[in-house]
This record gives C-alpha cells, sequence and structure tokens, in this order.
C-alpha cells in the first residue's frame, strides 16, 4: 500500500512555478481559491479499484481497498499526509487528448466513456500535489506513475481527524506544506551542458546530462546521474533530448520532449520541411542557456547558403520557447512574460547599448523580433535576463549583448536566493564560480571551474570539508537548478533509478 500511495506523491513539491498544459481544454480554467466553500470534490472518497499500467486489475485488494482521500476547503488528506490551504483548479477537457497526452493511456483502455472530463487539479502554495478526473458527482479517477485508481465518493464530510489537525495546525498560519515534510531533506537537480569545441568548420555540439545532489539531515545520499535533461515539472518530470540531424547539406539541432514514464521520443516531422530550409543549405547549432518548468532559452547559430548559389545567410540570437511547443519558429517575447514594463525595460537597456556600442540604427538588422532576442544567463549566484542586438558591419553579422535591469517573474524562477552570504562563499572557496543553497538552509552546492563541491550550513556559513565532490569538465555549464524538499527527495531519486540513473564515482 504504501508503494502504492507513494506514487500518487511523485509529481513535485519543487521550489519553482509553473502551469499546466491545457490539453484539449473546451473552456477557461476556474480557479477556486481556499476560502470558496464549492469544492469540486469536496468530501471523502474510497479506491474501488486499481489497474496497473497494462490495465489489468491489482489482485492484493487489502492492499488499496481502504485508502481514503479528503477534501475540504483548509485541508486535502491521503491516509497520514495532509496539506493546508489547498487550491483547486478546474479545467474541462477532451477526455481522449488528456489521457493520450499526459499518460499515453487511450480512455476506452480504462472503461473511461466520458467524450469530454472536469480534470481537478490540486495545489498547496505554489506546489502541485496531484490531480483527479471527475467522471461524475461519485466517481474519480487517479493516474500514478504505476497504477489507475478509481475512487468512489462515501460522504460529503471529511473525518473529524482531518479537521482536528487543521485546527491543531493553527500555531503556524502560513504552513502549506505536507505534515510529514522533514525539515532537512533537500534534493538538488541539475541540468549540466557540455560543450564540445568544434573544428575550424564545424559548428559547435553540446551534450547533457542531469545530476541528482540529496542530503537528509546533513547526510549525502549517493549522486545520481542520468544522460540527456530530466526536468521536474508541475505534472510530472520530463525529459528534453536534444538529437542533431542532418540531411543532404543541412545539419540541425532538434529539440524534443516527452513526459515520463511514457515510452520515449514520439515520431517527428522532417525538421527540414518547413519553410526556413525551402532554399537553403547549412547548418544551425542550439545552445541551451536555462531549462525551467515551462520554459527553456537557447541560443542559436547558424550560417549557410542559399539554394540557388547566390549569397550566404547567417544567423545569431536568443530565443525563449515553451517547453510544451518547442518546435515554434517564434520565441516568447518579453511581453508575454513581464507585459508593457518589461517592453519599456528592455527598450531602455537597448537603446543606452546601441550608444555604448556605436551600432547606427541602419545597421541593425532583426528590430522586429526585438521582443524575443532575450535570455535567462546565470550569474553570480542569481538568474539574470539579458536581451541580443544583432547588426551587420563591414558585411559581417555582429551582436552586442546587454542585461535588462528585471528580476525574473515566479512564472520563469520561482526560488532563486541565497541563504547565506557570497563573501562567506568565497572566504571558504576562493574559487567559487557560482552557488546553489536549500530552501531549508541546510546545504550548499558550490561550482568551480572542475568541481561541484557540497557544503553542510550551519549559521549561514560553509561548515568544514566539503560533503562531497563532484568532478566536472572545464567546458560544463550549469543550465537548471530545481530544488525539492522534504518527502519528495526520495520520490524525484525513484525517478532518477527508475530511468537509467549511475552512481556518479570520482
Amino acid at each position: 500500500m504504501k508503494k502504492l500511495l507513494n506514487f500518487l506523491f511523485i509529481v513535485l513539491t519543487v521550489v519553482s512555478l509553473s502551469g499546466c498544459g491545457n490539453f484539449g481544454a473546451v473552456d477557461e480554467e476556474k480557479v477556486v481559491p481556499p476560502k470558496n466553500l464549492d469544492i469540486p470534490v469536496k468530501g471523502s472518497w474510497l479506491v474501488e479499484k486499481c489497474l496497473n499500467r497494462k490495465f489489468e486489475v491489482v489482485k492484493e485488494e487489502e492492499k488499496w481497498r481502504d485508502t481514503n482521500f479528503e477534501f475540504d476547503k483548509d485541508g486535502v488528506k491521503l491516509q497520514n499526509h495532509l496539506w493546508k490551504k489547498p487550491g483547486y483548479k478546474i479545467k474541462k477537457v477532451n477526455s481522449e487528448d488528456y489521457f493520450f497526452y499526459n499518460y499515453r493511456i487511450l480512455p476506452r483502455k480504462i472503461g473511461v466513456e466520458n467524450r469530454e472530463v472536469t480534470v481537478i487539479t490540486i495545489t498547496a502554495g505554489n506546489k502541485y500535489l496531484y490531480d483527479f478526473v471527475k467522471l461524475s458527482e461519485s466517481q474519480l479517477v487517479a493516474v500514478t506513475e504505476e497504477n489507475v485508481l478509481f475512487l468512489r465518493k462515501v460522504s460529503d464530510e471529511v473525518s473529524y481527524e482531518l479537521k482536528m489537525v487543521i485546527v491543531n495546525e493553527e500555531e503556524n498560519k502560513n504552513y502549506t506544506g505536507s505534515k510529514d515534510m522533514g525539515s532537512y531533506r533537500s534534493g538538488l537537480v541539475l541540468g549540466i551542458k557540455t560543450t564540445r569545441k568544434p573544428s575550424s568548420k564545424e559548428s559547435a555540439e553540446y551534450q547533457y546530462k542531469t545530476i541528482f545532489i540529496a542530503a537528509d539531515n546533513k547526510n549525502l545520499h549517493p549522486f545520481l546521474q542520468v544522460k540527456d535533461l530530466l526536468m521536474p515539472r508541475m505534472n510530472g518530470f520530463w525529459k528534453l533530448e536534444v538529437r542533431r540531424m542532418e540531411k543532404e547539406n543541412k545539419l540541425e539541432d532538434v529539440l524534443f520532449t516527452y513526459k515520463l514514464p511514457a515510452g520515449g521520443l514520439k515520431k517527428q516531422e522532417d525538421p527540414f520541411g518547413n519553410e526556413f530550409w525551402k532554399n537553403r543549405n547549412g547548418s544551425i547549432s542550439k545552445s541551451l542557456l536555462y531549462a525551467g518548468n515551462d520554459y527553456i532559452c537557447m541560443e542559436i547559430k547558424g550560417e549557410g547558403t542559399y539554394s540557388d548559389g547566390v549569397g550566404k545567410w547567417e544567423e545569431c540570437k536568443l530565443r525563449m520557447l515553451p517547453v510544451d511547443s518547442l518546435s515554434n519558429s517564434r520565441g516568447v517575447k518579453i511581453s508575454d512574460i513581464m507585459g508593457l514594463d518589461g517592453v519599456a525595460a528592455m527598450d531602455t537597456a537597448r537603446n543606452k547599448s546601441m550608444n555604448e556600442m556605436s551600432i547606427r540604427p541602419e545597421e541593425e538588422i532583426g528590430r522586429n523580433e526585438r521582443e524575443e532576442n532575450f535570455s535567462l544567463i546565470r550569474r553570480a549566484g542569481h538568474w539574470f535576463i539579458k536581451g541580443r542586438i544583432n547588426y551587420v558591419r563591414n558585411n559581417s553579422l555582429q551582436y552586442g549583448d546587454y542585461g535588462i535591469n528585471l528580476i525574473p517573474p515566479s512564472t520563469l524562477v520561482f526560488y532563486d536566493k541565497l541563504v547565506l552570504p557570497r563573501t562567506t562563499i568565497k572566504d571558504t572557496v576562493p574559487e567559487v564560480l557560482d552557488t546553489y543553497t536549500s530552501p531549508n538552509g541546510d546545504i550548499a552546492v558550490v561550482l568551480t571551474n572542475k568541481k561541484l563541491l557540497v557544503y553542510a550550513i550551519s549559521d549561514k556559513k560553509l561548515v568544514g570539508e566539503p560533503l562531497g565532490v563532484i568532478n566536472l569538465n572545464s567546458s560544463d555549464s550549469v543550465i537548471m537548478a530545481e530544488w525539492g524538499l522534504g518527502y519528495y527527495v526520495e520520490k524525484w531519486e525513484e525517478i532518477f533509478m527508475k530511468n537509467g540513473a549511475e552512481r556518479i564515482t570520482n
């Protein structure tokens, strides 16, 4: 039973904010705040049937028959796991689109005949808890890593036990976590990019890996590593792969994403069949600069010739793209993320930089795409926003980057704090390049040119010798950093192991 229950809560308490994909939505999402008495699943529910992912009924009925879920405006409960002050997001979706794109399940395989269903996403604070699919007023479905659970409503009320626990937690009025979450259990998912230096006529090639660093009361777990990027998102872990594809005289780095544990890459359209490549030969390399819950940032460089043999083409731009729509040729605009204030800040910084770099207006190119020509970058322990100006001088494509005085919003980066001063870190590790500290304040991961050093923290200082060391290549850089806390550290570790993680041995 414990294993079955654990799977349901695998889906993140990441210190980061993102949104769920709107798969086949037929009307707008409605957000029901905790104070709203009209809770769409209010009451107590029991697991009535459990299928495995082969859609066979699980026979060990005694292990799940009495598993109960309880939902109220002040708390939600699964067995001994409690979250206070929940939020309920409701959306109506096409059932076939929802089950297929989220779980690779055809609804008829699990006996769901509804053409449209209501999906209730339950959150606590900024933490996604889980989705329930409402088939009727008395039946819910929940999909876990290994099972499909069918729930039957048994009461419109929640238990006296849940009500008392909520009341007894009032001494900590801002509590929004799980009651059993350990105060000093921290896990860090780091995305690492390795750059292979090209030969004189070859574009750079990049390789990616994900490292998981975890500690329980400042005692390290074994370091884990997987190929490509494992990305913790609101609706579970996703994998991002970058594959270099070639066809005749064309080459391009192509990005693929898919949700785990669904089975790998789906068949993709020929990237060379789009409008861009119709009359061009050459190569396009893509270097990831940032990967978050909902967005990635990259630098795109390309050069080549036109198919008619007349002239050359070049590109060197920054782009932000939604993880759910990486095939888009147009990037996210800064106004989409930060509104008119973002546009004003970008224009101010851009005009100042053009003056400082003596770029004349007639030299600038791509002016109509300037709102898309930006990215997040990592510097001095924080994420910052930079823009890029492309211009032509002496018949050569050139660019200049500039900083934008904006703090990335929580839709991009939710947690971006250091719990101890940088000067204190530098006193202990003079060669420090960057540092990542847990929201728990228990561990710090310090990046140098060729190592990751993990330290315990006490009294806002690094304590003693490193708890552990991971060797890196000098060309390695960090492009993703997501913290998970408490109960979920173990769950994330399980996900890494299920996806081929290897222990790092130096």
